[in-house]
């Protein structure tokens, strides 16, 4: 008798996460580490356990719609967002079909979609929050010089983080 397997939901996105580093070895743990800040970001913000962990694995999965290994090397450089729109709607579409990501699906959408140009449209205070710390969490991790010990980093990337407006 044939028993219909089942999927993990967390090894699932750890796995799709970790694949899509597989592109280029100075993306290496891209997904996994902007997931990591964005976990802090949400701790420090006291978020709930529930919706740190949403906002976790939509930071796994958050360039998923970006498919072909010269624009995931791409976008890992170019900080501008406005050229970024369109691996973000792919990742939703990706995404939005199954029930239980419907609001992974949107936080991946908005995901460098500054916070106020998302309450003006009337995005959902909780996707676009998820999707703003995102955000922030991308370009903290685009800013760490692999080569540098982290820590003696902090102050030039938080000096640079706290100069941004477009948050």
């Amino acid at each position: 008798m044939f028993t219909e397997p089942k999927v993990e939901a967390k090894k699932l996105f750890f796995s799709i996460s970790y694949a899509m580093d597989l592109v280029n070895s100075n993306l290496k743990d891209h997904q996994l580490r902007t997931a990591m800040i964005a976990w802090m970001i949400t701790e420090q913000l006291d978020y709930t356990h529930n919706a740190s962990e949403e906002i976790f694995f939509a930071a796994l999965v958050h360039d998923i719609g970006a498919i072909t290994p010269e624009e995931k090397v791409e976008m890992h450089h170019d900080l501008d967002d406005a050229n970024s729109q369109r691996h973000c709607l792919l990742g939703e579409y990706l995404l939005k079909g199954i029930d239980v990501l419907e609001n992974i699906s949107k936080i991946v959408r908005y995901h460098h979609t500054p916070l106020a140009k998302l309450e003006k449209e009337n995005i959902a205070e909780k996707i676009a929050k998820g999707a703003n710390i995102i955000l922030i969490a991308d370009r903290i991790e685009k800013m760490i010089a692999r080569d540098k010990f982290i820590l003696l980093q902090k102050d030039e990337i938080r000096g640079k983080i706290s100069k941004e407006k477009d948050y």
